[in-house]
């Protein structure tokens, strides 16, 4: 955020927020959307479109996961503490 001045730009000031993913993925008989939902203190990684490569640590389930796609996918939202480039 910018902080200014009444004669110039001060410089700005940050503000901490979680690193978060969002994701989907297939929705089989073997998927239980609880052990989903209850995950806690897990490793999460992740490839982007691009191609790089992303590593969650003590990440949790941020938001219920949802059933979409005529419920042959499920959509997940995960949040964590720290997020690294792997």
């Amino acid at each position: 955020e910018v902080v200014e001045g009444d004669d110039a730009v001060h410089g700005y000031t940050e503000k901490l927020t979680a690193p978060t993913v969002e994701f989907t993925l297939s929705h089989t008989a073997q998927t239980s959307l609880k052990t989903l939902h209850d995950l806690i203190d897990t490793t999460v990684t992740f490839e982007t479109d691009t191609g790089k490569s992303y590593i969650m640590r003590n990440a949790w389930t941020s938001e219920p996961p949802e059933l979409t796609g005529g419920g042959g996918e499920v959509t997940m939202k995960m949040a964590g503490i720290t997020c690294e480039e792997s």
